[in-house]
């Protein structure tokens, strides 16, 4: 598993007229607003809660209601509208912005930071925005009338608590077990979504991770993450046995609400992760609504041998490899022969399937059979399960062409479990295909903000934003995806893709080099790096680059888009369009990016859907 950066001294700059620069915190560079400095002086923020217009902003809960329903903000937005509602009346100075969103020794483009949080934070208030008002050079005031709420409005308000479940420690001697204690994880947080998704959010369990393997104490752990309450336990294994403990943490005073000890069985076991997000939930004054009841009882099979195969598969599947990879459809498989209606399990399969040919250059036509019939199968268990909604929607993108479709499964599966970040992150990825740029950086804000040091939200959000042409974004969320994961070749990828395009190609093709040379890099590498090449007059290279996917090839299956953007940027257009033709017959999944990707513009569209049927990918939305 690729480590986390934890090198406070960490600084990284992107160079050019667009630069940024951003110091990592101990967690990576997801700085919460715990850990921000102090305001400049004369900079304040409200006390209490007050209104505006519609609005209700309550500091101390750290959210922004409308007519009492949730306003989703991110950090910088909600830091900026705390920063400039506390100055109601007063300019607030560009200066004293990047202080308090930034920190004291962190040089912020205006173009790139400021301008940016205030965007986001004018769309967030709709037809309200005109009450921040622009300060031509200097910085911006905040113009609207603030009131103290009235007491009805107060208790009609509700407060969005943020639990963190930390990694259970396993206490075994054999580290096989280490499933155990990962799984039961994971199983808390996805149990814990399900509970009442308006009044609580679950941080992810990549940014928990992150979390508890530094050195740090609960309540810093608690400001690293925005957590209000802490989730920390351990299952020691002694033979078939298993004794689980785990304690619930007020994280701010490091107050012990509540702790539980168990003895079990593998059957007791699976009975304890049933029970134990609700009694979490019961300690902080929350209960599982109705209508979500059932999908809980639901969630989990009531085979002990299916979880414990389930919990295996899982634990493998987070260590992305090709090799776990391989593993963990094994254990999905054996927990679906244990319970034939396993939705889990089934979603599993599916979609480790579909990713398998974007991530590891696999023919689709391999998986897409077995992926599609796998995503049906997790449907039918469980129509409104988050995961298998997912799963079917991770189908239809990557197999099927069927973005619409996707769309819709994506959104539904939002709605089921507003506190999955897989299921945020699809939907932004569709839609920034199908052109609506605007909602999918929401939708990666969101899930940005479920599970903060995730790499590959961070790399999936500067893709977002390459297809949306905004390259200073691209890079500056690439960036964040290396320093939260150095070794993620997804967030190298996505830097050098969008520093070309920015115009700093020798430094794209240099990142592009570094990853090459890594063991078992994908084609995607090869293919950009030769296009690269290509069109810096770099020839021979970049021929080079194709005679090594045409040597891969006699290996094994090798995407042939991958060797068609190596001839584009030959300018060969013929031998472009028969590698496309073969992509095509091949079903090859990179395909999907064609419609967006600034490097095919130079292409004739009318003909790529004469030649091989691509009119439905090309330039849709």
């Amino acid at each position: 598993m690729a480590q986390v950066c934890r090198n406070p001294e960490v600084l990284l700059t992107s160079r050019g007229r667009d630069s940024v620069a951003f110091q990592s915190s101990p967690l990576g560079s997801a700085m919460t607003s715990a850990q921000l400095p102090s305001a400049p002086v004369g900079a304040k923020e409200p006390e209490a809660i007050v209104t505006f217009g519609p609005f209700t902003l309550d500091p101390g809960a750290y959210s922004l209601r409308r007519d009492q329903h949730l306003v989703k903000l991110e950090r910088r937005p909600m830091e900026l509208l705390l920063l400039l509602a506390g100055n109601a009346g007063r300019l607030v100075t560009h200066d004293e912005i990047v202080e308090r969103l930034w920190g004291r020794q962190i040089h912020v483009e205006i173009d790139m930071g400021i301008h940016t949080a205030v965007r986001k934070l004018r769309r967030a208030l709709g037809d309200a925005r005109g009450c921040i008002e622009t300060v031509a050079g200097k910085g911006y005031r905040f113009t609207a009338r603030l009131a103290t709420p009235n007491p009805e409005s107060l208790m009609q308000a509700t407060t969005r608590r943020i639990i963190a479940i930390l990694p259970f420690d396993i206490l075994s001697p054999n580290p096989a077990d280490a499933y155990i204690a990962d799984g039961l994880t994971d199983e808390t947080i996805a149990s814990l979504g399900q509970i009442d998704p308006d009044r609580l959010a679950v941080i992810g369990r990549t940014s928990a991770i992150a979390a508890r393997s530094t050195p740090r104490s609960l309540d810093a752990i608690g400001r690293d993450l925005g957590a209000d309450y802490i989730v920390e336990g351990s299952v020691r294994v002694a033979g078939d046995r298993f004794r689980v403990t785990c304690r619930l943490i007020e994280a701010a005073v490091q107050r012990q609400i509540w702790s539980a000890s168990l003895d079990a069985e593998p059957v007791s076991l699976l009975a304890f992760q049933r029970d134990l997000a609700t009694t979490i939930a019961a300690q902080i004054h929350l209960q599982l609504a109705t209508d979500r009841a059932g999908v809980l009882e639901r969630r989990q099979t009531s085979n002990p041998a299916a979880y414990d195969f389930f919990l295996r598969g899982r634990y493998l599947t987070s260590q992305h490899s090709s090799e776990t990879n391989r593993r963990a459809l094994e254990c999905y498989r054996q927990a679906t022969e244990a319970d034939p209606s396993y939705a889990l399990a089934w979603a599993g399969i599916a979609e480790t399937l579909a990713c398998s040919p974007i991530n590891g250059d696999l023919p689709s036509g391999a998986v897409a059979a077995s992926a599609k019939a796998a995503a049906a199968r997790a449907l039918a268990s469980a129509p409104d399960l988050a995961e298998a909604l997912t799963a079917a929607g991770f189908v239809q993108f990557w197999l099927e062409w069927d973005w619409n479709r996707a769309e819709r499964l994506f959104r539904d599966a939002t709605r089921a479990d507003p506190n999955y970040p897989t299921a945020h992150r699809m939907l932004g990825i569709v839609l920034s295909h199908l052109g609506n740029h605007a909602e999918a950086r929401d939708a990666f804000a969101r899930a940005r903000a479920l599970d903060p040091l995730h790499a590959i939200l961070h790399a999936l959000s500067g893709f977002v934003a390459f297809q949306a042409r905004d390259y200073a974004a691209a890079i500056n969320h690439a960036r964040h995806a290396t320093v939260v994961d150095p070794g993620f070749w997804i967030g190298s990828y996505q830097l050098a893709q969008a520093c070309a395009e920015a115009g700093r190609t020798d430094y794209a093709i240099e990142v592009l080099e570094k990853l090459r040379r890594t063991p078992g890099c994908n084609s995607k590498v090869v293919g950009l790096q030769g296009y690269l090449l290509a069109v810096t007059g770099a020839a021979d290279a970049a021929r080079a680059r194709l005679s090594e996917l045409a040597d891969r090839a006699q290996r094994g299956f090798v995407p042939p888009y991958a060797s068609a953007l190596v001839h584009l940027g030959l300018g060969e257009s013929d031998a472009a369009f028969a590698a496309l033709e073969a992509a095509f017959a091949a079903r090859d999944v990179n395909l999907v990016f064609l419609p967006l990707d600034p490097k095919w513009d130079r292409l004739s569209w009318a003909r790529a859907g004469r030649a091989f049927g691509l009119a439905p990918l090309a330039r849709r939305g």
